[in-house]
């Protein structure tokens, strides 16, 4: 289970929008939001469901916030 102190190190190679929320500490809503509207442009939509890969999530904080530099 991904929380807000898992390091990035250890989060799984792909993430759900929930994931992404308790790490971020934001609202599955704002999280979708930014899937939907391209932010984080390789995001997965299969199946009704949102898959993202780490290194993904990675580059947007990195262009968001410049705090997560790891890949």
């Amino acid at each position: 289970m991904v929380t807000e102190t898992t390091p990035i190190e250890a989060l799984p190679s792909y993430l759900t929008p929930t994931d992404i929320a308790r790490l971020l500490r934001k609202s599955t809503r704002t999280v979708t939001r930014w899937l939907v509207s391209g932010e984080i442009p390789e995001a997965i939509y299969i199946n009704g469901r949102w898959t993202v890969p780490k290194k993904a999530l990675i580059r947007f904080l990195d262009a968001h916030s410049g705090l997560a530099s790891i890949e």
